[in-house]
């Protein structure tokens, strides 16, 4: 009989290796149902922007990433789902496909709004580039209107995003618009400004553009005063701020000539009647110092005319701020000269005086105290020429005195003139510079308009020493026109000496 022990202990190592093996099968039975056959690579074509690497943490799990590509083993399932998730990603990234173009487009930028849409340095271009991903630029050559044309490229969204950027922008600017004021033609000269300066000051402080027609002028119905028309272009804002710089200058204008006028309602006139400018006073041309002129060539001034020896040789002021101050130093120069006991022409040696000094010279028609240039000497008497006025008179030299410096600030205002006009006898006639001094207020102060033609050398030929070349305006009439139709005179266009800049009348000379 076999032992039962061993018949035992065989029974059980074979149970345990029956379940053993059981638990075997068992084990790689379930694992076998859990899992599906494997499947050959698949590969996931996502291209990625050149040197930009993805940042997809899922996506950075999956096996053989390459910059060109992802390749994943796993499942049917897993793969496509893999796929899936990689495609959204590369949308969502805004990584271009193999299959994505780059689309080029042209839109048109008015004018007005380039400068608007590219901004200071660039900035507004380069925002809309980055909130599109796209690249912008302006093409060099201008459109016939001035527009510029504008290319856009970039994935066809992003270009259609750039222009509707671009196309908001443009909707969103000002409205510019265009308007004509019209100003008094005497404020023009103030509106513009030294070299321009108040006209750009202007247009800095308003952002509109400011034009002034020189060719243009307006009569208003029922007023005898010129206007001249301004032409205002930029939003209403920008107008409406230009305006209110320009009618401010021109109050301004008004006032001062306000004072003009209360100025020259005080002058007393200097002329008695034409007999004055035909006597033997009147210096021959070639007798008188030449002064340079302080116009400037085809300049359109105001001016009074002072003192007139005949249509070709005459004397003018240029109103302005000298003419108050030229007033003003009048009457200090009176009150100085009456208060204080100064030292008399020949009566002291220190105080004697030469050819060609500058004095304090009374006027017989008034007795005020004038600046005076001593022309020459015949006894106890000087004959003297008003360096402000233009006028000649004889004076006893017991009457000069000697100039205070503070009397030698202002400039010279008397500028010599000529019409330019042919004298129809040998000389001209005392009628013929009666009707010019009555034409041209000779010494009234009622201010004329001149217009620069050029200037005129001296004697010899010189242009050292110039005239200035003019036509007077009285409102519509020419002065010269005027005489040339009464038969006083004729039309000469010769010698007529053109130069190259203005030239400046020389600051008084300094006493010593």
């Amino acid at each position: 009989m076999p032992d039962r022990r061993l018949i035992g202990g065989v029974l059980v190592g074979m149970t345990l290796t029956t379940t053993a093996a059981l638990g075997l099968y068992y084990y790689w039975y379930t694992r076998r149902s859990r899992s599906s056959p494997l499947i050959p690579e698949k590969q996931v074509p996502v291209q990625y922007p050149s040197g930009k690497p993805h940042q997809n943490s899922k996506l950075d799990k999956l096996k053989n990433v390459s910059p060109e590509t992802i390749q994943v083993s796993a499942s049917t399932t897993s793969a496509d789902e893999v796929v899936a998730r990689a495609e959204e990603w590369a949308n969502n990234a805004n990584v271009s496909k193999p299959e994505d173009k780059q689309l080029v487009e042209e839109i048109t930028i008015p004018k007005d709004v380039v400068a608007g849409i590219i901004g200071k340095k660039g900035c507004n271009i380069k925002q809309i580039q980055k909130d599109s991903n796209t690249r912008i630029n302006f093409k060099d050559e201008t459109l016939e209107n001035g527009d510029r044309l504008c290319v856009i490229k970039g994935r066809p969204d992003d270009v259609s995003f750039a222009q509707d950027l671009i196309n908001k922008f443009i909707s969103a600017q000002p409205v510019a618009v265009t308007k004509e004021i019209l100003i008094p033609r005497l404020s023009i000269g103030r509106i513009i400004g030294r070299n321009g300066e108040t006209i750009r000051g202007i247009q800095d402080m308003s952002k509109a553009k400011v034009n002034i027609d020189s060719d243009r002028y307006e009569v208003r119905e029922g007023d005898s005063e010129e206007y001249g028309v301004v032409m205002l272009k930029g939003t209403q804002d920008q107008i409406d701020l230009a305006e209110s710089l320009i009618l401010e200058q021109v109050e301004e204008e008004k006032n001062f000539r306000n004072r003009i006028k209360g100025v020259a309602a005080t002058r007393t006139p200097r002329r008695v009647n034409a007999a004055a400018a035909s006597t033997d006073v009147r210096p021959q041309p070639q007798d008188l110092p030449l002064s340079k002129p302080v116009l400037r060539p085809n300049g359109i001034v105001e001016v009074y005319v002072s003192c007139v020896y005949h249509p070709n040789l005459f004397w003018i002021q240029q109103v302005g701020q000298d003419s108050i101050e030229l007033d003003k130093l009048g009457e200090a120069m009176t009150d100085h000269y009456s208060r204080e006991n100064s030292r008399k022409g020949t009566e002291d040696p220190e105080g004697d005086f030469q050819v060609g000094d500058i004095v304090a010279s009374p006027f017989q028609l008034d007795d005020k105290m004038y600046r005076a240039k001593i022309i020459s000497f015949d006894g106890t008497t000087a004959e003297v020429e008003y360096v402000d006025y233009g006028d000649r008179r004889n004076v006893s030299t017991n009457q000069l005195r000697a100039i205070a410096p503070t009397f030698l600030s202002l400039k010279f205002q008397a500028v010599e003139a000529s019409l330019n006009l042919e004298c129809p006898e040998s000389k001209w006639p005392d009628d013929t510079i009666t009707t010019f001094c009555d034409l041209s207020y000779c010494a009234q102060w009622k201010s004329l308009t001149a217009k620069v033609k050029g200037f005129l050398p001296d004697e010899n030929g010189s242009s050292k020493n110039v005239a200035v070349c003019l036509e007077l305006m009285d409102r519509e009439s020419n002065i010269g026109d005027e005489m040339i139709k009464q038969g006083l005179a004729t039309k000469r266009d010769e010698f007529i000496h053109k130069l190259d800049g203005p030239r400046r009348s020389p600051q008084p000379p300094k006493s010593s």
